[in-house]
């Protein structure tokens, strides 16, 4: 009997451990931090690389951040 409670009261401890700090780790961060590099397995000036640049073009203002 007393192992029952003392595992409830340990499984508990941690649940709400758990529920407190998850949320503090999980707070808003500035994302990204460093210009986004996009690699594009393809020869440039082909039609693949030609779509990437269209793709990171369009995609830069979204994210406030450099593509290259």
């Amino acid at each position: 009997m007393l192992k029952g409670i003392l595992g409830a009261l340990a499984l508990a401890g941690t649940a709400l451990t758990t529920t407190v700090l998850v949320p503090l780790a999980a707070t808003a961060q500035e994302f990204p931090t460093r210009p986004i590099t996009l690699i594009v397995p393809a020869p440039p000036g082909g039609g693949t690389d030609v779509f990437a640049r269209q793709i990171a073009e369009a995609v830069e203002p979204i994210l406030k951040q450099n593509v290259v």
